[in-house]
């Protein structure tokens, strides 16, 4: 079987092999290109915090606060054995210094894969996205002294234009310009056979060529579609969704009623294309569960009908948890700095357009109160955390240090956690309140005090807080 590659978006999905890809770079003592923030992990990152400023550099005025270009990250997977082989990273709206040195395109192979003529279909691949993005030309440069990626871009049409010394990494550096159009036209032949993508219409593929996304069949739901359905009149046989994910073409619904047609002897039945606005990385997630699974077709699902009672047990249930693990991974928390200010006050407006009764506006005098507290040494024991999902703060909590000549202790009290209503119920307050409890375990803290919220919701957050206990009372005094 010939190898095939395609690419995929780095997700939560593909943890444990991004992290152990990265581990072997490490090992080899290898430097990690084309990973975009990915490498981060490298110098003490966690894989969420890699992760979501990987995916958050593609958005432009990102990439500029952070001093970088925009740019996108795909892992190069290889289908045959769903194996992660590399990484690229494609840049646009390059500044001066990346037009010097760096370029559009930094890619990679990890060590163990070497030497096999990866790289020139990670580039042709790469030069592909180049060309959905507009860029007509892209500069891609590499050390004299890498031979092999000097090779594979002279082998896709790059064409030298200067070679000086790059002032980051002293290395003489060959930096070349490669036409997009006329690269993807001359070595089409050379590689698309090397590549996982559907190039015929979604209403001509056949039941083999659509790949999965679960992996259970429920006994009961496959009898009842044999019930109906008819291999000679498929009028009433509801076309099964398709999307083109990463190249592939997917089966978002309809499992049961493929592998009953497959059963009925029929190798195409009708198909859509799935234009809906899915979570797709949920998606993603499924798909490379099947494929961990050796399932690649609705073929591959025959021997795995089970009752229905199982099917709940194990599908639905896996699920769940994919899903429970999925909004996790996309919480980023971190400290609350004068710097995260404006997206601060966007989480105040938001707040306020899906719960009106906040008793303070956010005015000018506000703002500044606010911005002065990061300058004043009375808010030196104040702690505040972010929650951001999606690159937005969907959630924070503040609390402060409370030293006592009492016992001689110092104690945490919890002033204030609070999500926004529609991103709730997805783990933020949790992630929060962990966050903080590790920062106060790590400053010799042992007991954090809270005030019990009069709303029935904080309540029962409050409540289901382990190794925590309702005491006395709280009472506000006014100081006037």
């Amino acid at each position: 079987m010939a190898e095939r590659f395609y690419y995929e978006r780095p997700s939560a999905a593909r943890k444990a092999e991004i992290i152990e890809y990265l581990n072997e770079f490490a090992a080899a003592g290898s430097k990690v290109n084309g990973s975009g923030s990915l490498d981060r992990m490298l110098s003490g990152w966690t894989f969420e915090q890699a992760l979501d400023r990987c995916l958050r550099m593609e958005n432009k005025e990102y990439a500029r606060k952070s001093g970088r270009c925009p740019g996108k990250t795909f892992l190069l997977i290889r289908e045959n054995d769903n194996r992660l082989v590399g990484t690229v990273n494609v840049r646009w709206d390059l500044n001066e210094e990346m037009l010097r040195f760096g370029g559009h395109i930094g890619y990679g192979i990890r060590p163990s894969e070497r030497g096999k003529g990866y790289n020139k279909i990670n580039l042709y691949l790469a030069l592909n996205e180049a060309g959905k993005m507009g860029l007509d030309r892209v500069m891609i440069d590499c050390a004299v002294s890498n031979i092999a990626s000097d090779k594979t871009i002279q082998a896709l049409g790059g064409v030298l234009e200067r070679c000086e010394k790059d002032p980051e990494d002293k290395e003489m550096t060959n930096v070349y310009w490669i036409n997009v159009e006329e690269a993807l036209s001359k070595f089409k032949a050379v590689y698309e056979p090397c590549i996982r993508v559907s190039a015929m219409p979604i209403q001509k593929l056949t039941l083999k060529d659509l790949q999965p996304s679960q992996f259970y069949i429920s006994e009961k739901k496959i009898h009842d579609i044999e019930a109906w359905l008819n291999p000679e009149d498929l009028s009433s046989f509801e076309p099964i969704p398709v999307k083109i994910l990463d190249g592939v073409p997917v089966m978002t619904d309809g499992h049961t009623r493929a592998v009953a047609a497959l059963r009925a002897g029929l190798d195409t039945v009708p198909l859509v294309a799935d234009e809906d606005d899915l979570d797709w990385e949920m998606y993603r997630a499924c798909v490379i569960a099947c494929r961990q699974r050796n399932i690649f077709s609705p073929a591959d699902l025959l021997p795995r009908i089970i009752p229905e009672q199982e099917y709940q047990e194990k599908w639905d249930r896996w699920c769940d948890n994919l899903q429970a693990e999925i909004r996790r991974s996309r919480i980023t928390v971190k400290p609350y700095t004068e710097q995260e200010l404006p997206d601060v006050l966007d989480f105040e407006r938001r707040l306020r357009k899906e719960e009106d009764f906040w008793g303070w506006e956010i005015d000018e005098q506000y703002i500044k109160n606010v911005r002065a507290s990061f300058q004043d040494h009375h808010f030196d024991n104040a702690i505040s955390f972010l929650a951001y999902v999606d690159g937005m703060v969907a959630g924070r909590i503040d609390a402060v240090l409370l030293p006592s000549h009492f016992d001689g202790s110092v104690k945490a009290y919890l002033d204030w956690i609070c999500v926004i209503k529609s991103d709730r119920h997805q783990g933020i307050a949790q992630a929060l309140l962990a966050e903080l409890k590790q920062h106060l375990k790590e400053k010799g803290i042992t007991t954090l005090i809270a005030l019990t919220a009069s709303n029935d919701e904080a309540q029962r957050f409050y409540r289901s807080i382990p190794d925590s206990e309702m005491k006395d009372t709280g009472i506000w005094m006014d100081i006037k």
